[in-house]
Order: C-alpha cells, then sequence, then structure tokens
C-alpha cells in the first residue's frame, strides 16, 4: 500500500495544483477564492485521512467525487455532477479507494475539460447479480477525439487504481471488473 501511495500522493497532489493554477484568479471574487481553497483544502485532507487504507466507504468516495468537481467547477462553471445511486445501496460498503475518483477525474481530464457547453459526468450504483455495479459517464469529447487532442496523461491514476484493486481483491477475497 505504502507503494501505491508514493505513486497517488504525488499524482493527485499534481493535479489538484494544476485545477488551482488554472483558477482565474483576476476575477476579483474573494468568495470565489476562498471556497476555492476551502474545497481544495478538503480534498487533501481527504487524501491523506485515508492515504494508508485500502478502502473507503462508498459514502467517503462519494463525498471526495463531490469536493472535486466543486474544485472543478472554478475552472469550468458548466461541469455537472450527477449521483444516480440506488436507494437500496449501503453508503457504508467500503469499496477500493479512489475506484471512482480516478474515472471521474479522467473523464473531466480527457473528454470534458476540452468540450464546449454543458459538461456532464453521471454515477450510477445499483446492486446487479448478486454484485455492485458502478456506472461513470460523461457526455465529453470521447477517447478518439480525445486522443486526436493529445489529452493523454501518464496513466498513472489508473495504474495506481489497478493496484489498489488487485490489493483490495486479496485483502477481500473479492473479484473485480472494470470495462473502460
Amino acid at each position: 500500500l505504502k507503494a501505491i501511495n508514493n505513486q497517488l500522493d504525488p499524482h493527485f497532489a499534481f493535479n489538484l495544483l494544476s485545477a488551482i493554477s488554472g483558477f482565474d484568479w483576476k476575477r476579483g471574487d474573494v468568495s470565489g477564492m476562498k471556497s476555492f481553497l476551502h474545497d481544495s483544502v478538503n480534498l487533501f485532507r481527504s487524501q491523506l485521512l485515508k492515504s494508508n487504507e485500502a478502502s473507503v466507504s462508498i459514502s467517503f468516495e462519494l463525498t471526495f467525487v463531490q469536493d472535486f468537481v466543486r474544485v472543478q467547477q472554478f475552472r469550468k462553471p458548466d461541469l455537472n455532477l450527477i449521483l444516480d445511486i440506488a436507494s437500496d445501496i449501503d453508503q457504508g460498503l467500503h469499496i477500493p479507494k479512489t475506484l471512482i475518483y480516478t474515472h471521474v477525474e479522467n473523464a473531466f481530464k480527457h473528454g470534458l475539460s476540452k468540450k464546449d457547453g454543458d459538461a456532464v459526468i453521471r454515477v450510477a450504483i445499483e446492486y446487479i447479480n448478486n454484485g455492485l455495479k458502478i456506472l461513470i459517464e460523461d457526455n465529453g469529447i470521447g477517447r478518439v477525439e480525445a486522443r486526436r487532442r493529445k489529452t493523454v496523461g501518464t496513466g498513472t491514476g489508473m495504474l495506481a487504481l489497478d493496484e489498489i484493486m488487485n490489493l483490495y481483491s486479496e485483502l477481500y477475497r473479492t473479484r473485480i471488473e472494470q470495462e473502460i
């Protein structure tokens, strides 16, 4: 877990600092700046709080994602997050940490940050076939267009997520599948 965190923490910090540098500081919106910095600090605090854990509750992960989206909304005000969580979902249930966040971050970074107009990320969670199904979708520019525009990253977030999922599977003797 320590090795994974050594990859993930700098990746997360870089992405958060990137968001901060993208903020329009010349707007003169002091209240907005305070909100932006407050939400950024919350993200850092949450990341540090769970840095030694392989899993977090669904509730924790969704709150983390909401904080992330609020920070990104300062860069892209037309960004919206839709949470479509089935009423029978136990939000205390643990999932691999950053399972939802990593995909939401990638949706924003590669598909929505370069898109004109409304940008929507939808996270849906439901029980299906004795398992948990988590769906993350967006109305971004698409993978082909993202490649054409060269919005590729380092892949650090996805590599770290794969390692976290493998560790989680070993610790909790469960099977996790992901499809992109």
